[in-house]
């Protein structure tokens, strides 16, 4: 008797243990790190720690402080040969882009112009971007100023000659132009788009007329704003130090 209650007993907690549902566990998903891609220049890999010019360069960019060696730095093709283009003004004003071989020699490119336009700017090997107004890379992401530098290169070869410069002046980034009409005055802009009226008589913007005609249609407003007094004016324009480049027409 006591043998059958005992058979019954353990039939009857097997089939409690078997109605209750079961926790279902997953395995753990252990997502496999993302592997950054291998770049490779003339045939060795990681450039910019395996060839010492361009490691040097990367570590001057890191420590400068001046804004000449703001910008990036890509791996290109030209003639079917691994070119870097850095794209800062490493001191020289009228170029923002400079090539150079896998031996950190320059290389002289016979059409500027359009290689510069038709890079594909894909393969990163450094990268300090320009801040100005609190956006990076405000050739690119301030919209009126795109627009402007659109219309500029749009016009080149004939078109207007010079550098748009980063200036931070009383705390304010300003954006300050100057083009090839042999007067040497300066265009200024605010973070908006607002440019300086010729508010001063002895230091005011005499290319303002020309340029307002010619290149206003693509700004947003065309608000203008002013120096309290030519003192003010002329402390703005030893302020610009020309050391960051946002833009050069020489490029193209």
């Amino acid at each position: 008797m006591k043998k059958y209650f005992l058979i019954i007993m353990v039939s009857v907690g097997l089939l409690v243990l078997s109605s209750c549902p079961q926790e279902i566990i997953d395995d753990p998903v252990i997502d496999d790190p993302i592997e950054e891609p291998v770049i490779t220049a003339c045939g060795v890999e990681d450039p910019a720690t395996n060839f010492p010019w361009l490691a040097e360069l990367i570590a001057t960019a890191e420590n400068d402080t001046t804004g000449k060696y703001l910008g990036t730095i890509w791996l290109e093709k030209y003639e079917e040969q691994d070119v870097f283009v850095v794209n800062m003004t490493l001191g020289h004003v009228m170029y923002t882009y400079h090539f150079f071989d896998c031996q950190g020699e320059p290389v002289t490119v016979k059409n500027r112009r359009e290689f510069v336009m038709h890079l594909k700017k894909d393969i990163v090997i450094y990268r300090k971007p320009i801040v100005a107004c609190g956006i990076a890379d405000p050739a690119t992401n301030i919209p009126w100023l795109a627009a402007l530098i659109k219309r500029i290169i749009e016009d080149q070869p004939a078109g207007l000659r010079g550098e748009i410069f980063l200036v931070n002046f009383k705390g304010q980034d300003l954006f300050a132009t100057t083009m090839s009409f042999g007067s040497g005055a300066f265009y200024i802009f605010d973070c908006s788009g607002n440019h300086l009226d010729d508010a001063s008589p002895h230091y005011g913007c005499e290319v303002c007329w020309y340029i307002a005609t010619h290149y206003f249609d693509v700004l947003a407003n065309n608000h203008h704003f002013g120096f309290e007094d030519d003192d003010d004016y002329l402390a703005l324009r030893y302020a610009i130090t020309r050391d960051i480049v946002i833009f050069s027409s020489f490029d193209y």
